[in-house]
């Protein structure tokens, strides 16, 4: 009976039957052929690993630099107080854009406000956190473009409509048909004078 063993020491035997050992691929070039199937070698794999390190270091310096020259342009900048409602246009612009991109991902807002457990006041207070500073950022970004002339020439948006048809295997009247003329003379416009400001600025 269970009651009569209870408090009572006890001895399991059990029998094991088989152990596996967990087999690790060989680090050759079938292996790298099967992790990609751009190249032939081990040696290749890893090669382009160190190319694709490389290139993404770049990128994280350069975005760094951009970053600390923007910073140091609107802290040289003289930008009286700004009205509250272009703070606040800049907050909704900025949802709008992040939530037409999870719409884009087949993300409703309120499957997104469900999944994170957030409200659309959340998210307010989330882009108001940096508003003022985007919208100062903007600010001087459109004043070095005007005192520059950087305005994007009709070959800069031709280009750039034929790079982003390549990046995303479209046709090129594809993209020209989803694309705003003036929204893609305006981006080119803002690269440039970015482009300006990292190039004249002095960032320790």
């Amino acid at each position: 009976q269970a009651a009569d063993l209870a408090g009572k020491a006890a001895v399991f035997v059990t029998k094991v039957n088989e152990v596996k050992a967990k087999e690790v691929p060989a680090l050759d070039d079938e292996l790298a052929k099967d992790l990609d199937d751009e190249v032939e070698t081990l040696d290749e794999l890893k090669a382009k690993y160190r190319k694709e390190l490389e290139a993404a270091k770049e990128i994280a310096f350069d975005d760094a630099v951009e970053g600390a020259a923007l910073d140091l342009a609107v802290e040289n900048a003289e930008i009286v107080e700004l009205p509250a409602e272009m703070v606040e246009d800049e907050v909704h612009r900025a949802m709008n854009e992040f939530m037409g991109n999870m719409q884009r991902q087949g993300i409703s807002p309120e499957m997104y406000f469900q999944i994170t457990g957030t409200t659309q006041e959340d998210l307010h207070k989330q882009y108001e956190a940096d508003a003022d500073k985007r919208v100062k950022t903007n600010l001087v970004i459109e004043a070095v473009a005007a005192a520059e002339g950087c305005d994007a020439t009709e070959e800069e948006i031709q280009k750039e409509i034929n790079d982003l048809a390549a990046e995303y295997n479209m046709e090129v009247s594809q993209v020209s048909a989803l694309l705003s003329p003036e929204m893609l003379k305006h981006d080119i416009t803002m690269k440039k004078a970015v482009e300006v400001i990292t190039s004249t600025a002095k960032v320790k």
